[in-house]
């Protein structure tokens, strides 16, 4: 979705109906933005793995707190089903 608005300069609804993101979450969100942005595509876009957290830990030797890890794939799932 943030792609689109960067893309056409359109807010999508759902970004608009859900807020600014509450205090605290701005690094999960960073991160859930940079291994969306370098997801993998079949037939469609892939879920984010737990391979690509590992590696994104890895590379960036910002390890992911178990509830960063939890947030991103909750994360992911909403992106995943607005996909649909």
């Amino acid at each position: 979705m943030i792609k689109h608005w960067r893309a056409t300069g359109r807010k999508p609804k759902a970004l608009l109906e859900q807020g600014e993101c509450p205090d605290g979450f701005e690094y999960v969100w960073t991160v859930f933005e940079r291994l969306s942005g370098a997801r993998t595509y079949g037939m469609a876009a892939n879920p984010i793995t737990y391979t690509e957290m590992d590696a994104f830990s890895r590379v960036s030797r910002e390890p992911l707190r178990p509830w960063q890890v939890e947030a991103v794939q909750r994360l992911d799932s909403l992106c995943m089903a607005s996909r649909k």
